[in-house]
């Protein structure tokens, strides 16, 4: 959110233009937020830093691109209220998640829907899709940001550019990823992500670019056993549920090929 000149621009217009500044109902919206969590690429997975920009600054993710998938619930990075208190030089912060053993399963998946429509050249190459969709999904790019404006301070109106949890939605605003290093970084289900984060306002004027920093860290699972377990019971229910649903569509689809026959 800040990325965007939000600090310099509204500590600007409350010193010259607004009577009240720090009446939350001077302002609309009342927040621009910034929600962040480790991520997966699929192409950061394939290409490594062939992937990367040149310019080393950070991937920009179409909100509704499944080739990137989210390894833990999203957490709130940046709450810029607009009547609140505004930082003078630096915001600072430090957060953590826990991968989830059930994304891991789901992004499992998700990923091996998508390397199966190259499964051909895939095994061409001397690899196994399966194999390769679950090291995907074990695998982390670095922490994905999105933003978040609050219209009212009750939460009653706010546009989101994910869901709730991060899902997948139709926006204009991408997903910002930076990534941690050339090659992603190996997780399991249960692994505890730290980061420190420091967004520096520099000389504040709404001209100069904010300079960032994401120091990451990593732990192992607590209990890594219980973990993987949990994993594997999401993987399998997972399937189950594909299987069930397939069964269930069957009559529908074989009346369609029926139906498409007679026509011929």
């Amino acid at each position: 959110a800040s990325e965007e000149g939000v600090y310099a621009t509204i500590k600007d217009a409350r010193e010259r233009f607004v009577k009240e500044p720090r009446n939350p109902d001077s302002f609309v919206p009342f927040s621009y937020e910034t929600w962040g969590a480790p991520g997966t690429d699929l192409c950061h997975h394939s290409g490594g830093s062939q992937s990367l920009p040149n310019d080393g600054t950070a991937l920009r993710i179409d909100s509704q691109d499944n080739s990137m998938q989210l390894l833990a619930d999203p957490v709130l990075v940046e709450d810029i209220q607009f009547a609140g208190e505004l930082p003078e030089h630096k915001q600072e912060a430090s957060f953590e998640w826990t991968v989830s053993p059930e994304r891991i399963a789901a992004n499992e998946r998700a990923f091996g829907e998508i390397l199966g429509q190259d499964r051909e050249a895939i095994e061409a190459n001397g690899l196994d899709v399966e194999r390769l969709a679950k090291d995907v999904a074990r695998s982390m790019t670095g922490i994905a940001l999105w933003p978040t404006i609050v219209f009212e301070q009750d939460r009653s109106v706010v546009y989101e550019t994910r869901g709730p949890l991060g899902e997948m939605r139709l926006s204009h605003w991408p997903t910002v990823l930076p990534p941690l290093r050339e090659r992603p970084l190996l997780v399991s289900p249960g692994t505890i992500v730290k980061a420190d984060w420091c967004a520096d306002l520099r000389d504040g004027k709404p001209s100069t670019p904010l300079e960032y920093s994401l120091v990451c860290d990593t732990a192992p699972p607590v209990d890594a056993a219980s973990a993987e377990a949990a994993a594997q019971a999401a993987a399998q229910r997972l399937s189950e549920e594909a299987a069930a649903a397939a069964a269930a569509a069957a009559p529908a689809k074989e009346k369609e090929e029926a139906d498409l026959a007679a026509l011929k």
